[in-house]
């Protein structure tokens, strides 16, 4: 099961292989993408400010995005079982805050659906 841990930016720059080598082919590689959005001390060529649109259009490809570090283990563990089409999650350049009690077990979380944070 192929993890591929990457730089949003530097994914960007091999856009043509994510679409023709895994994409296109529906491989199962999970692509863990760091620096996702604005990224501070990094600099403006380390941003991944573009990501989300580039990895969207990209067909068949389920994108994903934890609010938090609880939802990070469940969607690592949702992204292990996903055997037939290629993922991707991504994640900022910053420290969680620590103050969530963290799964002894993560779970699956069905893609495409979501939790409502705040009503109103």
């Amino acid at each position: 099961k192929p993890f591929c841990a990457i730089y949003s930016t530097f994914l960007q720059r091999g856009y043509d292989q994510l679409v023709h080598d895994v994409a296109l082919q529906k491989l199962p590689v999970r692509f863990i993408i760091d620096r996702a959005g604005l990224v501070g001390e990094d600099g403006p060529t380390h941003g991944g400010t573009f990501d989300l649109s580039y990895i969207s259009c990209v067909p068949d490809m389920l994108v994903c995005a934890s609010a938090d570090e609880v939802e990070l283990v469940h969607m690592t563990h949702t992204l292990a079982k996903i055997d037939d089409y290629p993922t991707a999650l991504r994640f900022p350049r910053a420290n969680a805050y620590g103050d969530l009690e963290m799964p002894t077990e993560p779970r699956f979380i069905e893609p495409g659906t979501g939790r409502m944070v705040r009503e109103g």
